[in-house]
């Protein structure tokens, strides 16, 4: 079974409009509709032995779609890849007045250029992802969904490979060391490790480390998607003796297009002064069912340690 989406074409001689305010937004407040789960029924039951798709190949999709006065649920959606594995429970309940909306991912060893590549996107990172998602909202349109967010992100990205588009961490101190790396077109990423809580549609960064050939880094701050805003601090930190510390970034404004930005260390550390710790190792509870994933890899992973 192939399926091959092709990537959409641009009209030639089309000028694109220019946006308003409101369609510059990420969310509006359009209200969704959800007519059509109170008017049909539905049970769908898909099992394959393999899919075939464009240079990824699936070993084995098991598929379960229900829906019933109003509530869809899909469940389970499993699928096994070449190195892991990937099971998800989506649930939509628009039997009442609010919809309410669950999702809950599993993924092992994902594929991250795959997933990339599918979605006709620029390949701006690579690797192999570990992936934990416990999220719930409720809301009728795009705005009222994400700012009533729930829930935790977790994810590990691991032996991967970056585009050099993360310029700013090579500012100050790192010109000198990062020269070689810098006349290539990408970094490779030893390790990516990004946990986030949600509330109300604020997401705090509990853990976010990045280990490469050259640098390590912390960051902490927050996502706000009901502002749709981010405010974060990165510190990076040399692997050689010399220069060893940089300076400190906060990167902060709007998601469509933050500032970025040196800060002194001072700033830094009465924003977020944890970043300032060393790492010896990051504690197991706060990555919960992740760290039993990238621990129990078959596979030697960088991201324990």
């Amino acid at each position: 079974m192939g399926i091959y989406p092709q990537a959409p074409t641009d009209s030639p001689g089309q000028t694109p409009e220019p946006e308003s305010p409101e369609s510059s937004c990420l969310f509006n407040d359009t209200p969704l509709s959800f007519e059509a789960f109170r008017a049909l029924d539905l049970y769908l039951t898909l099992d394959a032995d393999k899919l075939i798709g464009r240079n990824v190949t699936i070993e084995k999709l098991d598929l379960d779609v229900l829906l019933e006065k109003g509530r869809l649920r899909i469940h389970p959606a499993g699928m096994v890849h070449a190195a892991g594995f990937t099971s998800s429970d989506f649930v939509i309940d628009a039997s009442g007045s609010i919809p309410k909306f669950t999702l809950k991912v599993i993924g092992e060893d994902i594929d991250v250029e795959d997933i990339l590549a599918y979605a006709h996107e620029p390949i701006i990172i690579s690797g192999s992802l570990n992936l934990v998602v416990d999220l719930h909202s409720s809301g009728s349109s795009p705005r009222e969904i994400t700012s009533n967010l729930q829930g935790d992100i977790g994810m590990a990205l691991e032996n991967g490979r970056i585009r050099r588009i993360i310029d700013f961490l090579s500012v100050d101190a790192f010109d000198a060391l990062l020269t070689t790396a810098r006349r290539s077109r990408h970094t490779d990423l030893h390790c990516l490790i990004n946990q986030i809580q949600f509330e109300d549609g604020v997401g705090d960064i509990v853990v976010l480390y990045m280990d490469s050939p050259r640098i390590r880094a912390r960051g902490a701050g927050n996502v706000n998607l009901a502002a749709e805003s981010i405010d974060m601090v990165l510190n990076p930190e040399a692997k050689r003796r010399l220069f060893r510390r940089g300076s400190p970034v906060r990167i902060n404004g709007p998601l469509t297009g933050p500032s970025v930005r040196m800060i002194p260390s001072s700033e830094a550390a009465m924003l977020y002064a944890d970043i300032f710790m060393p790492y010896i190792t990051i504690p197991k509870r706060i990555l919960g069912s992740l760290w039993s994933m990238i621990r129990n890899d078959r596979a030697a992973t960088p991201c324990v340690f």
